[in-house]
């Protein structure tokens, strides 16, 4: 895979942006790392026998939604299918213990690991999500861009376990 790199000034951060990670210094010399992407995958099974609404998601069939984090090199470093279809990306990712580690690290050691979350996801520190509204040619139109490009290690990832 080929990366590239990219210096540019955002908001007060200087940002490096390479395809396969997003590594953050301030203004302060602040280092935050980035660990790698999430987003939710579902996966289909038969129609189970108790609880079914829980499992029945807006995709039309019934299954797990399975929260997955990778690195740059698709590495699998996290999984969680410990919810229905029917729960939502966000609300599998606020709910797990990565999440609440990552809230940790950030509260109470003042330190900021970053994962890339798609627009399903809350706005919190620790997620790099993109901008709602870029106007073209901006640094955060840019942004979105680069981060789009970077987004799609998951989207590959997911695609490899589900055999696409």
């Amino acid at each position: 895979m080929k990366y590239f790199m990219e210096n540019y000034k955002l908001s007060g951060v200087i940002c490096t942006i390479h395809i396969g990670g997003i590594y953050v210094k301030s203004l302060k010399q602040k280092l935050l790392s980035l660990v790698g992407s999430v987003d939710g995958t579902h996966f289909g099974f038969q129609v189970p026998s108790k609880d079914e609404y829980m499992f029945f998601n807006r995709k039309g069939f019934h299954g797990l939604n399975a929260m997955i984090i990778c690195d740059h090199k698709y590495k699998v470093l996290v999984k969680n299918s410990n919810y229905g279809g029917a729960s939502h990306d966000s609300f599998v990712w606020k709910h797990s213990e990565e999440w609440g580690l990552l809230e940790q690290l950030y509260t109470e050691k003042g330190f900021n690991v970053l994962v890339h979350c798609d627009s399903g996801y809350t706005t919190e520190p620790w997620c790099v999500v993109l901008y709602a509204v870029a106007a073209e040619d901006s640094t955060d139109a840019h942004f979105n861009g680069v981060h789009a490009k970077a987004r799609c290690i998951i989207k590959r990832t997911k695609g490899v376990l589900k055999a696409r």
